[in-house]
């Protein structure tokens, strides 16, 4: 099993806990973020994800609050890169990230080119060299 696989296998209560924890209209936009490549305020993501192109500004501005996102540039992304790895396996259905399968193959694919600290941290987020996951001794703390 890979660092990645492993990971992900021990995060995956921590993922659950983190996706319950949003609000209804929180899940669609941070799994709209981490899955697709459509702008965020188009009919068509809204559409995908299950949610009013009325009501993604609010729950992005809820998001952002709450340090579950942060803005990268002008795109805004899911705070953690292991919620986002653990949202793209799970792909665009309402009950996304409900279900119980906590890992799979992490190809380089799939990776994110940011990071930040673990959510909901004080602070401004630091970017995450995701390079340091490839060895075991890096990636414990």
């Amino acid at each position: 099993m890979s660092v990645l696989d492993q990971a992900a296998a021990d995060t995956a209560p921590l993922m659950q806990a983190v996706w319950r924890a949003l609000t209804n209209n929180e899940r669609p936009v941070v799994r709209a973020l981490a899955v697709l490549t459509t702008p965020l305020y188009s009919e068509e993501t809204a559409a995908a994800v299950g949610i009013r192109s009325s009501s993604i500004g609010k729950a992005l501005e809820s998001l952002l609050a709450n340090a579950d996102v942060i803005n990268e540039g002008d795109k805004p992304r899911p705070t953690d890169p292991m919620f986002e790895l653990w949202l793209r396996t799970r792909g665009l259905t309402p009950a996304a990230g409900d279900d119980d399968r906590s890992s799979r193959h992490w190809s380089q694919r799939d990776r994110p080119s940011w990071g930040a600290d673990h959510r909901r941290s004080s602070g401004t987020p630091k970017p995450l060299d995701l390079g340091a996951f490839e060895s075991l001794e890096a990636f414990c703390f």
